[in-house]
Parts: C-alpha cells; structure tokens; sequence
C-alpha cells in the first residue's frame, strides 16, 4: 500500500479503496487452487507428465471443465497439455453486488482477460 501512495504525490489512498484492495486479496489468496502445484514447484518438476496433468485436470479444476464443458471440452481434451495449460492461467476473482463497484470493463478499454461466471 506504501508503494502505492507514491503514484498519488504520497497521498494515502481513499479507505474504500484499500478495503477494496485488501478484499480482493483474501478472495485470491483463500481460493487461488494453483498455488501449491506451481510448475517450479521441486515436487511437481519430479512428477511424471501423467501424474501432473491428472492433479490439475482432474482434481483441482475438474468441477470448472466440467461446469464449462461446452468450452473446454474436457472429453475431447481430457488428457492433453490444453486443459493442463489452461489451468495454470484460471485465477479467482471477486465482484461484488454493489451497483458502483460492478464494472468489470468500461467501454472500448482493452480486454486482457477472460471471466467464466
């Protein structure tokens, strides 16, 4: 938060923003599924290719290719290095309820990411 302050002429931030901020944060940290199977991870690098893909595919997201199937095609893909990359980039996000916090993108900004809801 420090760090931020200093795009503001070391003007602390507004209170709803960092309440903002810390929400997202816990959301991410308690719901990020990937963390612990990083691909630097020594345990994961010792894993066969299999036994890898089968950790991520099938057990920590397999609920979302299921939910989404008709995007992944999970039965098409089931064993390949698709599903298994994609799960890599899958993070948590939170929005919330509120009509003035609900905007995900304003018009015409630059779409770098993709939300399944």
């Amino acid at each position: 938060m420090k760090l931020l302050t200093r795009y503001r002429n070391n003007q602390p931030l507004p209170d709803a923003l960092m309440k903002q901020i810390h929400s997202h944060f816990k959301y991410y940290w308690a719901n990020n599924r990937i963390r612990q199977v990083q691909r630097d991870n020594d345990f994961m690098i010792l894993l066969p290719t299999s036994i890898k893909r089968a950790i991520i595919v099938h057990f920590l997201f397999d609920d979302i290719f299921y939910n989404f199937r008709t995007f992944f095609k999970p039965e098409k893909y089931k064993d390949s290095k698709f599903l298994y990359d994609v799960a890599y980039g899958l993070m948590p996000r939170f929005f919330s309820e509120r009509e003035e916090e609900n905007v995900i993108y304003d018009e015409e900004e630059d779409v770098l990411e993709m939300y399944f809801v």
